[in-house]
């Protein structure tokens, strides 16, 4: 999901005629999306999360031109913290989870923190962060490319009828995802709404507990859990 963000984010920069570098990690996903989208990108050998061997890579970048550093993660934001500090380069990092913060560092010392909501705003202020450092930009979707997404044709993947109105989700099956609110919301719907299937895309660490909560509620076959989805646009093409 982050990664996702820094690729939309960099469209639109681009398309608003800001000059950029992505700095990321070599043959990834990322930086294959990103150089099909004809958006520079400066490849680094990033294999551990903070990898030392990332710093000559900024600092490079930054002996071209002044620039302002844009951290997308608590690892990249200590390599970034660290060349902006050498550099003398403004730093903005973007915060997309509402845990509290372990380690403020960085995190305090940042120009401007991004919260992509009022809730993980609250949480970096709670962990350290002045409030007047925080600015809330909420992620976004690229519209287009949804509006353009194939479907999946998920109706007759699961067999079911083709008048089955379908809510999807796209989630990794970890806690504060909050999926067995979901699974519970389903079964107050199962009644009045006979029609209505929940198809949930995504990997992770509560898959049994979910499979079993499922079970236990009686709702086998209305929701649906697909497991890791490549392109979950079209998943939502799917969805009403």
């Amino acid at each position: 999901g982050g990664q996702r963000q820094v690729w939309l984010l960099a469209q639109q920069l681009g398309q608003l005629g800001v000059e950029q570098v992505v700095v990321t990690g070599s043959a990834t996903e990322l930086a294959r999306r990103l150089q099909s989208s004809d958006i520079p990108v400066r490849t680094a050998t990033w294999k551990a999360g903070v990898d030392p061997r990332v710093v000559p890579a900024i600092m490079s970048e930054l002996r071209r031109r002044p620039a302002v550093l844009h951290a997308h993660d608590a690892h990249a934001l200590t390599l970034a913290g660290i060349c902006s500090w050498l550099g003398r380069s403004p730093l903005i990092v973007t915060r997309r989870v509402d845990f509290p913060l372990t380690r403020p560092g960085f995190w305090t010392r940042a120009d401007r923190v991004i919260a992509i909501s009022h809730a993980v705003a609250d949480v970096l202020v709670q962990s350290g962060v002045s409030r007047e450092r925080i600015r809330v930009v909420h992620s976004g979707i690229s519209l287009e490319e949804t509006r353009n997404a194939v479907p999946l044709g998920v109706r007759e993947l699961l067999g079911l009828t083709p008048s089955a109105r379908v809510a999807a989700n796209v989630a990794a099956l970890v806690p504060h995802k909050d999926h067995a609110t979901l699974v519970s919301a389903a079964s107050h719907l199962a009644k009045p709404h006979p029609e209505l299937h929940w198809v949930i895309a995504g990997e992770g660490e509560l898959r049994p507990a979910l499979e079993s909560q499922i079970r236990e509620l009686g709702l086998q076959g209305r929701v649906h859990l697909m497991g890791h989805v490549v392109s979950p646009e079209r998943l939502i093409a799917d969805a009403d």
